[in-house]
């Protein structure tokens, strides 16, 4: 059986009308009856009873339906998922970050080259907390999240550097630390011990996130941490 074959047969178990089987397949009626003809013949038996008042599977007709209907599905997708691939990335990509910010400099020339190269796909932008953000990661509901470095975690894979950052304390006007001046020594005799200090008490996780050590990316302290 040719593919157009099983698509009329499939069609009409469906309907169980030749007139609106002919109109979904853009065939003449007559088309549609013979293709069934020529199926039962080779067969060698009635897929279809037949009346002037309505058109219903026999058992025959039903078995293979069941059996034809999973293998024409997957040859179906199988042949658009390749005809997409070959037309070049579609659909949309759905990206998110924090604030515009947390993209850096290079994030809006990243995506407009993204769009450049790859016009049948949209570009999506969600502002979420990063902790949202990884979890929709997750569930498939986003496919790319802009976060800051480092982030360790096994079951998603880490991308390029987006932006490179300096490290910043901002305190309030007045606090001590707001005066620091000269040489790291002179800034530890005035204020006593640095915010880095094993002597200060600060949550988990702190050091490593707001020091960063030498990984690069977006060297930034948990706020929602503090």
């Amino acid at each position: 059986m040719e593919l157009r074959e099983i698509e009329t047969f499939l069609v009409l178990a469906e309907e169980l009308h030749f007139g609106r089987s002919a109109t979904r397949l853009h065939l003449s009626q007559s088309r549609v009856s013979q293709t069934i003809r020529s199926i039962e013949s080779r067969i060698g038996g009635r897929l279809f009873d037949r009346t002037s008042r309505q058109v219903r599977l026999t058992l025959l007709g039903e078995l293979l339906r069941d059996r034809l209907r999973p293998a024409f599905d997957e040859i179906r997708h199988s042949v658009e998922a390749v005809r997409e691939v070959a037309a070049g990335i579609t659909g949309e990509l759905r990206i998110s970050m924090l604030t515009a910010a947390t993209g850096g400099p290079g994030f809006d020339a990243a995506v407009r080259a993204f769009a450049a190269a790859h016009p049948a796909c949209r570009a999506t932008v969600y502002e979420a907390f990063p902790g949202e953000a990884l979890n929709r990661l997750r569930r498939g509901e986003l496919d790319v999240v802009a976060h800051w470095l480092p982030l360790h975690q096994d079951d998603l894979t880490i991308g390029p550097v987006l932006a490179r950052e300096q490290r910043a304390l901002a305190v309030r006007v007045g606090h001590p630390l707001a005066v620091w001046s000269g040489s790291p020594s002179a800034r530890r005799r005035r204020s006593g011990p640095s915010p880095s200090s094993p002597s200060r008490r600060r949550p988990a996780g702190w050091v490593e996130r707001s020091a960063g050590g030498d990984e690069p990316g977006f060297q930034c302290a948990a706020r929602d941490r503090f």
